[in-house]
């Protein structure tokens, strides 16, 4: 790829997106996916449905799988306190 880029991405209920995103700004792709709620569909499904996405979102763009510079992950029903990861 050259350059540096970030993966954004909200999960909800309903509906995840994922985009990859050039330092400039410019969008690199953007794909659509089901509900990502580890509440709602289990931790492990969550992370496969977010693994198929960044799949489809390289696919898109052009470009070979590799480590993004930085991410953000929004995920409806996940909060981590104290002691780790929690759903719900």
């Amino acid at each position: 790829m050259g350059g540096r880029f970030a993966i954004a991405l909200d999960g909800g209920n309903a509906k995840t997106d994922l985009a990859l995103v050039g330092e400039d700004g410019e969008i690199l792709s953007l794909v659509r996916g089901a509900g990502s709620s580890p509440h709602q569909i289990g931790l492990a499904a969550c992370i496969e449905l977010i693994g198929e996405l960044l799949e489809r979102a390289f696919e898109e763009a052009g470009l070979e799988q590799q480590r993004a510079d930085a991410a953000v992950l929004f995920l409806a029903g996940v909060s981590v306190a104290p002691g780790g990861y929690r759903a719900g």
